[in-house]
């Protein structure tokens, strides 16, 4: 009797009335279906042409500064050349100051060994003329 019942329930889902409600529900599904099919591809559609908006506002930013680009680049070669040459000029200064550091302590060495070598010849002139005297001296003693 249940098997009856059962196979009697599922025969009335097939009469015509019930059909045409099922049909009617189907259809209404299948067009809410395609409404939001419809919504999401005009959804997406506004996304990327938001996203396509963007990056081409970016790029707009961006041109400006294209443009100026090339004359940048040429500026900082330009000053990395003058910059080396900067880094050598600041060698050669500190390779001057280092010779004249060794050139003033020099000239301060052969200022002293011209003090001592005056000195010396200073006590060296007076010998000299003492010998001279003597000389003279003895020469006188021997002629006279």
């Amino acid at each position: 009797m249940a098997t009856l019942e059962v196979l009697q329930s599922k025969v009335s889902t097939l009469d015509p009335a019930t059909l045409d409600q099922v049909e009617a529900r189907l259809q209404s599904v299948l067009a809410k279906l395609n409404e939001i099919a419809k919504h999401k591809t005009t959804t997406e559609e506004a996304e990327t042409q938001s996203k396509i908006a963007q990056l081409y506002n970016l790029v707009q930013q961006w041109d400006s500064t294209a443009s100026t680009l090339p004359q940048v680049v040429d500026r900082l070669v330009a000053v990395k050349d003058l910059h080396e040459q900067a880094m050598q000029f600041g060698q050669l200064l500190t390779h001057l100051d280092t010779t004249q550091q060794v050139i003033a302590g020099t000239l301060k060495d052969n200022t002293s060994l011209l003090t001592q070598v005056q000195t010396t010849m200073k006590t060296n002139l007076a010998l000299v003329q003492e010998n001279f005297v003597s000389l003279d001296a003895r020469l006188k003693k021997l002629t006279a």
